[in-house]
């Protein structure tokens, strides 16, 4: 997969793509991060550290892979975040069935979403970084203001 940016919008840094919308790789296969959501975890939750002042906040992530591409195996796919000027760490909350990432193979034509969710500060940006660890390179930023 291949990097391809598009335009700043309102609230969103420039070369990155703005939450909620799609993403598309060189081969077609299309990567989309919903927009935050709040988010309460589970009291079973690992939330791992938090943030003064920060909340936590959902994104959906779906994946497509076209009809005309080979199997794919979602797994090379890596995510890390950023809130304001700290990295952040993903939640893990099985009974939220957050931070489960994907492991089984995308067959050709098909989906697949999953759920993160990331300590925020109301206010600041979120940036939500996709790279492909086989080629060890981003394919894109999602990025934007978090109210």
């Amino acid at each position: 997969m291949t990097e391809k940016t598009t335009a700043a919008a309102d609230g969103q840094s420039k070369g990155t793509t703005p939450f909620g919308a799609t993403w598309t790789s060189k081969t077609g296969r299309k990567i989309t991060v919903s927009k935050p959501v709040p988010y309460t975890p589970s009291s079973s939750a690992y939330v791992g550290q938090t943030i003064p002042g920060g909340h936590y906040y959902k994104v959906t992530i779906t994946l497509t892979n076209p009809a005309n591409q080979d199997p794919f195996d979602p797994s090379q796919l890596y995510l890390t975040a950023t809130s304001g000027s700290t990295q952040v760490d993903g939640v893990t909350d099985i009974d939220g069935n957050i931070g489960n990432d994907p492991s089984s193979t995308l067959l050709p034509g098909r989906s697949l979403t999953w759920s993160k969710a990331y300590p925020v500060v109301p206010g600041t940006h979120l940036s939500v970084e996709v790279t492909d660890e086989s080629s060890f390179s981003i394919l894109t930023i999602f990025d934007g203001k978090v109210s």
